[in-house]
């Protein structure tokens, strides 16, 4: 058996995996960017991404028993992205499909089109009725259109929205993002849906000229790679979520670099990202310590908290005493009592019933001072 006649409901082997990079990529890392570690080998840097491999064929291509997609095997996936990238349309890579594998219907083929097109560039392309993911999918509507049509209207390089006075300072960062504004962080492996706010060449032939190197921008600008904060809040993401370990290896902007005119694809949604992290207010203690975008309300806000905890230690402090002080007293008045009983009492004991009425009268107004003077 062939390394890529696996099923595609086996992870592929390492084989495999290497046939996969070399036919999706040329045997290089997307976009040969500079921050993958050139030590290790592309496999072993693309475990996130083989882990988003075998779930989109669970998804697409073994839901139901494969009642929803006609490939079956991983060599199926690369002669169908082979076809993709040479620029073949929706229509053209189906009735190739249907020579390869004939027992199977339009639609079958039609979303297995879409899931090839999801391995090869991580973007949801087309609608998969069992599918619900919370991303918006990218539709492709007409038959007759390429991937990189597809993708070159759905990611375009114009902006719409201004950018008066947004300027990234150094804590709009994903830390600051979470600590100060209060924005959960949801992991994507949407390429479309990369910032969105909710809740080889010839790949990059694929996408618009200059989308990768920006989104690789985008992620410098949030995951600074000398932040010793964002490392070790990232390092804990990566004990717990199924994510790609080298991303804080991706670089980190110098202060022209985090200009919002060097945004394109994705200056609108860093513009409206920009726009509520400015907005916010902290609402927990929290966010009071870590937001320190105005240093002069900072130390404001925290020298008055220090000021109202040392009032109210003072005071707290003042009412013990003051207890204290009084139940010292209470104390050496009880003493008293117990003194003149213990005087008196020998007395008592002589007594006749009939006898020595004013003595006892004696008694007890001397126990009632005593006892009086213990409640005041």
């Amino acid at each position: 058996m062939s390394k890529l006649d696996q099923s595609i409901g086996q992870p592929p082997s390492l084989q495999a995996k290497r046939a996969i990079i070399e036919g999706f990529w040329g045997g290089v890392l997307p976009g040969q960017l500079s921050y993958t570690d050139k030590a290790a080998a592309p496999e072993q840097v693309l475990d996130a991404y083989f882990n988003f491999y075998q779930q989109q064929c669970d998804l697409i291509g073994l839901h139901a028993n494969g009642k929803y997609s006609s490939i079956t095997t991983h060599e199926h996936v690369l002669q169908v992205a082979k076809l993709l990238i040479l620029g073949h349309t929706r229509d053209e890579v189906c009735s190739e499909l249907d020579g390869m594998i004939p027992n199977a219907d339009k639609v079958q083929h039609e979303r297995s089109v879409y899931l090839v097109a999801r391995l090869l560039l991580m973007v949801q392309v087309g609608e998969i009725p069992h599918e619900w993911s919370g991303s918006r999918p990218i539709c492709w509507q007409d038959a007759g259109s390429t991937i990189r049509d597809v993708i070159r209207a759905r990611f375009s390089d114009i902006p719409v929205l201004g950018h008066e006075r947004v300027k990234f300072e150094k804590a709009f960062n994903v830390l600051g993002l979470n600590r100060i504004a209060g924005i959960e962080i949801r992991w994507t492996s949407n390429l479309a849906d990369h910032l969105r706010l909710i809740h080889d060449d010839t790949l990059l032939d694929i996408y618009p000229d200059g989308l990768i190197q920006e989104t690789a921008q985008t992620l410098a600008l949030l995951f600074p790679k000398y932040d010793p904060g964002v490392r070790a809040w990232y390092q804990k993401m990566t004990r717990t979520t199924n994510i790609d370990s080298s991303l804080m290896d991706v670089g980190q902007l110098i202060a022209d670099e985090r200009q919002i005119e060097n945004f394109r694809y994705w200056h609108d949604r860093l513009v409206v990202l920009k726009q509520v992290f400015d907005d916010s207010r902290p609402r927990t203690m929290m966010q009071w310590w870590y937001d320190r975008r105005n240093g002069v309300q900072w130390y404001t806000f925290w020298v008055a908290i220090v000021v109202l905890i040392m009032t109210l230690f003072f005071g707290l402090v003042q009412s013990i005493e003051a207890i204290l002080a009084q139940d010292t007293a209470k104390f050496q008045a009880f003493m008293r009592i117990l003194k003149q009983l213990v005087s008196i009492s020998p007395l008592m004991l002589c007594l006749k019933s009939e006898d020595d009425v004013a003595l006892i009268a004696v008694f007890e107004e001397a126990v009632t001072v005593a006892g009086a003077e213990l409640f005041l």
